[in-house]
């Protein structure tokens, strides 16, 4: 069994790792490092349930992800949106600049024009399009530079699946990009779903 201190080691080892599934779970990096810490206590008290020699990265990020979804449902439940109208005038303008503005342009070399500075913005747009999975899948595949398996290990999918979701969460931020929408597209949270 883990001792305190070789699980603080190991976390430390795949917090990236940990923090990544939480943001792409939840769309939200600020809440991303409580999730993790608040997964990392969870994992502390079932510490004997983790069988030494297994991947332990796969066991706590299982966990993480368990507990952002948890986190969704909450504040699902709890959110309550107050709302100023002379907020929403000025909020409904920005956009309608915003959309005048077209999709994001690139220049022959594949750098992003000088007038581009929302560009982060059109992508965290079209992530949103994408279910809290194949989120996941794509950011482990592309961020932090996952095999498939490791991903399927992770996430505690087929290796198949975690394939999928990369390939259509791809295919689904490249239309967002390309058509400029506001409004992300989105692709079912199953592939095999009709």
């Amino acid at each position: 069994m883990l001792d305190a201190e070789s699980f603080a080691a190991l976390l430390t080892d795949c917090y990236q790792r940990c923090w990544l599934v939480a943001a792409a779970v939840t769309g939200d990096r600020v809440e991303a490092d409580d999730i993790v810490q608040e997964a990392s206590i969870i994992a502390l008290r079932k510490l004997g349930d983790f069988t030494t020699g297994t991947n332990f990265s796969a066991w706590i990020s299982q966990i993480v992800r368990l507990t952002a979804l948890n986190h969704l449902k909450k504040t699902a439940r709890h959110s309550i949106v107050v709302t100023d109208p002379q907020t929403i005038d000025q909020t409904e303008t920005a956009s309608s600049s915003d959309a005048r503005s077209g999709t994001v342009s690139v220049n022959e070399s594949g750098r992003l024009a000088e007038h581009q500075v929302d560009f982060d913005d059109h992508v965290l747009r079209a992530l949103e399009g994408i279910s809290d999975t194949a989120r996941a899948c794509l950011l482990l595949r592309v961020v932090h530079q996952l095999s498939y398996a490791e991903i399927a290990k992770t996430l505690e999918i087929p290796e198949g699946t975690a394939m999928s979701h990369v390939h259509r969460g791809k295919r689904a931020i490249r239309e967002q990009l390309k058509s400029g929408a506001e409004t992300p597209l989105r692709y079912s949270k199953d592939p095999l779903q009709k």
